[in-house]
């Protein structure tokens, strides 16, 4: 467990290492410097954000921002301690750029607002931007975050694609159908057709029938009369 914690302690500072001198933030009119703003590209890492007294930030920006479709961020925080006014914020970055505060709907994590050990993000969001306002300098938290990518098949690339897929289905769909409806009416309409043909025929069959037993019984009759007449 402490190998697996010092070799995870060792990523996050390469990676906030890698990161310095990226572009400054600007964070509700206030300008975060290059040496104050750090990028994180990983899916999981560990924030490790002492006092700011040692490196003369006011403010610090960490940007999550693995480059991936993410559908959703874990954030366990192990440790949190705020002075004074010091507040920790969490932004989500917008298409065009913004921040858009996440705790806009509550107050920013502070010392009397204190951070939940697990936190979810679960807004539509692939960048997320913390910032840590700290003018007294003796705030500090550890947090280690993780981002689960969103499903291969519910990319938004892909969005255009399934909805053809479906279209195409509910298209093959309908016509399976309708060629099923059409080939039933046609077996209907030959079975009546086929049906009547019977009854015409066995009604003709009834008639000739009706038809020789009259001749039958006249021929009889003559006979008859003939015998009659003779004797």
């Amino acid at each position: 467990t402490f190998l697996r914690r010092l070799k995870r302690s060792a990523a996050m500072w390469c990676a906030l290492l890698s990161a310095l001198g990226s572009a400054a933030l600007v964070v509700n009119e206030q300008t975060i410097p290059p040496a104050c703003a750090f990028t994180l590209s990983s899916m999981s890492a560990t924030i490790n954000a002492q006092a700011a007294g040692a490196d003369g930030c006011e403010a610090r920006a960490w940007r999550i921002a693995p480059g991936k479709s993410l559908d959703r961020i874990q954030f366990n925080t192990s440790q949190s301690y705020f002075e004074g006014t010091d507040t920790l914020d969490f932004f989500a970055v917008e298409s065009d750029g913004q921040l858009r505060s996440l705790t806009q709907h509550s107050q920013p994590f502070s010392a009397s607002n204190p951070i939940p050990p697990v936190l979810w993000l679960t807004q539509a969001t692939d960048e997320v931007v913390l910032v840590l306002d700290a003018p007294s300098g003796g705030s500090s938290f550890i947090m280690h975050y993780s981002c689960t990518a969103v499903s291969g098949f519910l990319l938004p690339e892909l969005l255009d694609l399934w909805l053809a897929i479906a279209a195409l289905i509910f298209c093959i769909c309908c016509s399976v159908t309708l060629w099923m409806w059409c080939l039933r009416r046609r077996y209907q309409r030959r079975t009546r057709a086929t049906e009547s043909m019977l009854v015409l025929h066995s009604e003709l069959m009834r008639r000739r029938a009706e038809a020789r037993g009259e001749l039958f019984a006249e021929e009889q009759e003559a006979e008859r009369a003939r015998t009659s007449s003779l004797s």
